[in-house]
Parts: C-alpha cells; structure tokens; sequence
C-alpha cells in the first residue's frame, strides 16, 4: 500500500491545476474572453444595440472554448495541428506498381453461412466528434442568436447599423 503522503509516482504537467483547469485552458479561455469583451465594446460603441455585438461575442467565446476543451484523438488542436503540419512537409514515396488495374482491383469474398456475422456498432470518431461538435455549437449560437435578432425587429436594427458603419446617415 502506497503511503497517502508520498508525492505521485507519474506527474505530467497538463495535470498542474489552478481551479480544476490547467493552466493551457486558462490561459486560452481568459485571453479568448478578453478578445470578446474587447469586440462586444468596440461594436456597441458604434451600433447601440447589444444583439449584433452579442452574437459576434458569443461565436468568439464558443471557439475559444472550443479549442480550450476540444480534444481530437486524445490531443489537444495545437499538437493536432503541429502533426498535420510535420506530416505535409515530411517525405512521401510512390510505391512501384502500387495502382491496380480495374482487373485487379475486383475482391470476390466467399461468403460463410454456418455461422451469423456479428457486427460492432459504428460511432463517430474522436476527430469527427470534436469537428462536428464545434460547428453544431457555433451553428446552434448563430441560428438562435440570429432568430432572436429577427423577432425583435432585425430588419429595421440592420439598416440602420449599415449605415452607421458606412458613414451615411
């Protein structure tokens, strides 16, 4: 039995926390919110209504999140993009004879009927999940951001806020 006041045997350094969150997704949520903050103010300043720059506030905060939290087959998007990035510039070789001819490309399987085929059910992948799970978000905050804008009198709030930012009055 390990001693309860031993210090741990594996310490990895995304496990360092400062209110259950480490310090990576602090420091993206925090800098991702100020960014927000900085456009909601900027925006309202200039149209007076606090939907248009209320929904541009909320896609800025759901991608920050989104890459905060979001993990693709069990990395994070910055070492998934590091990985993508390595693999373009690595080498690539041509395999001789590596194409088949329509000929050889046939596959005839001989099918078993002693025993019933036992299939696992398919889900989505982890790098599919993380992708479709960011543009349902960031859809879903668009959509009902842009209803809501549109009960309350969009049409008249959109002319008038093109030409405030074009100059004409």
């Amino acid at each position: 039995m390990r001693d309860p006041h031993a210090p741990p045997a594996k310490m990895n350094v995304d496990q360092r926390m400062l209110f259950g969150f480490t310090y990576r997704q602090l420091l993206i949520v925090v800098s991702f919110s100020i960014v927000g903050l900085m456009t909601f103010l900027s925006l309202y300043g200039k149209l007076r209504s606090p939907i248009l720059p209320g929904i541009c506030t909320a896609v800025i905060a759901l991608a920050g999140a989104a890459l905060a939290f979001g993990r693709i087959n069990g990395d994070t998007p910055e070492q998934w993009l590091w990985h993508f990035l390595a693999y373009g510039r690595a080498p690539h070789y041509m395999q001789h004879q590596a194409m088949r001819t329509p000929k050889q490309a046939v596959v005839r399987l001989a099918v078993d009927t002693s025993e019933p085929a036992h299939e696992k059910p398919q889900g989505l992948k982890d790098y599919q999940d993380f992708f479709l799970i960011t543009a349902n978000v960031l859809g879903g905050a668009l959509l009902a951001g842009l209803t809501f804008w549109l009960v309350m009198g969009g049409s008249d709030s959109l002319t008038r806020s093109w030409s405030l930012l074009l100059g004409r009055f």
